[in-house]
């Protein structure tokens, strides 16, 4: 269960009352009750009647535009399984010099964990 908190240029703000909040770049404010719903806001609403793949999948994608995102700002964000980077293409081999990260980059990048184990 989600609802649309404030729309821009609409001078009807409300107080929330859910207790997960999400605000977006064009100022839309958005609230859940659950992770599940938050991550349906992220998805434009198709995910809560998903199967379990393609909540995985979802989930991978979501994570893989805030990396994109990031990269505007200079920032390294890196998409893991928990034990593994969830790479890009994967129609590449997995030793192409496009999925080699340096010890640094390693150390210093910001890691989005999407677990593959567990449905929220």
């Amino acid at each position: 269960m989600y609802k649309i908190l404030r729309v821009p240029n609409v001078d009807t703000d409300k107080n929330p009352t859910l207790p997960l909040l999400i605000v977006f770049n064009d100022g839309s404010v958005f609230e859940s009750d659950s992770i599940e719903s938050t991550i349906s806001i992220l998805a434009k609403g198709e995910y809560i009647k998903s199967d379990p793949k393609t909540k995985y999948l979802k989930r991978i994608e979501i994570a893989r535009n805030e990396a994109m995102y990031a990269l505007q700002y200079d920032l390294t964000v890196l998409v893991s399984d928990g034990k593994n980077i969830i790479e890009n293409n994967y129609a590449k081999d997995p030793l192409d010099d496009d999925y080699r990260h340096s010890e640094n980059e390693l150390k210093t990048a910001s890691m989005i964990r999407v677990d593959n184990e567990k449905e929220f």
